[in-house]
């Protein structure tokens, strides 16, 4: 087995406080068979329920009711290679929206093995990722810190050891702002039975509403040795012949 690779990742956000149609932007690339990982993140003042086009499955959405209510949400695609270069995601009440998407290669397959995950929420200056512990025990996962935060600026600091693709994107009007939302995402690779990539800081969120998603995207299976297949001409010898032939007989 080897590590799930991100291939290319995009961002995308709208900024508009009045709308519940979201244009999310798809990573460049796609090919049949990529594993397509989103982010979606919405700001507002009341609860929100979000809906994916055909296709996207959701795998988690979590919604932190407050005075900024943060929801979060993440869905996968298996790709077929005829995505084009965005979708619509739905809210059924306005509100702004961040987004995360990101192309992956070498993952198990999603319809055998769909990417694993663990959420947390809370109401502080941090968006917490919590531990997990995928099925499958100790192997080469590639794992995901998502984080959503219900007001503008910027996350100063980032999970230990999630160095790789890390992106962030802020919607809003003005910093501060009870409605605006923030998406974060960064990347490990990892062999082991779990992990916990604990918690981002962000510069504006003393009071805010957060929400914490650690995903995990299993490897692919490892290809077996290949059949032997004797050239042409040759054919196979059975161990009594070969005795027989040693006998002279």
């Amino acid at each position: 087995m080897s590590f799930p690779q991100i291939e290319t990742q995009t961002e995308s956000s709208e900024d508009t406080a009045t709308t519940t149609s979201h244009t999310v932007s798809l990573p460049s690339g796609i090919v049949s068979g990529d594993l397509l990982l989103i982010l979606f993140t919405t700001g507002d003042a009341t609860t929100q329920d979000v809906t994916w086009p055909m296709g996207y499955n959701e795998l988690v959405e979590v919604d932190n009711a407050g005075g900024g209510d943060q929801v979060a949400a993440v869905a996968w695609r298996e790709a077929d290679g005829m995505e084009g270069d965005t979708i619509t995601v739905t809210t059924d009440t306005d509100g702004r929206s961040a987004h995360q998407a990101l192309r992956i290669s070498g993952a198990e397959d999603p319809d055998t093995q769909a990417p694993e995950e663990a959420n947390a929420s809370g109401t502080n200056a941090s968006a917490d990722c919590p531990a997990l512990t995928p099925t499958g025990g100790a192997q080469d996962y590639t794992w995901f810190a998502f984080g959503a935060n219900s007001i503008g600026g910027a996350y100063t600091g980032f999970p230990t050891s999630y160095d790789d693709n890390q992106s962030q994107l802020a919607a809003r009007d003005q910093v501060g702002n009870a409605n605006d939302t923030c998406s974060v995402v960064s990347t490990r690779e990892l062999n082991a039975a779990s992990d916990n990539p604990a918690s981002y800081t962000h510069d504006q969120a003393a009071s805010a509403e957060w929400v914490g998603i650690t995903v995990a995207v299993h490897p692919g299976a490892a290809a077996g040795p290949a059949a032997f297949a004797a050239p042409v001409g040759m054919h196979r010898v059975s161990k009594g012949v070969m005795e027989g032939v040693g006998r002279g007989t």
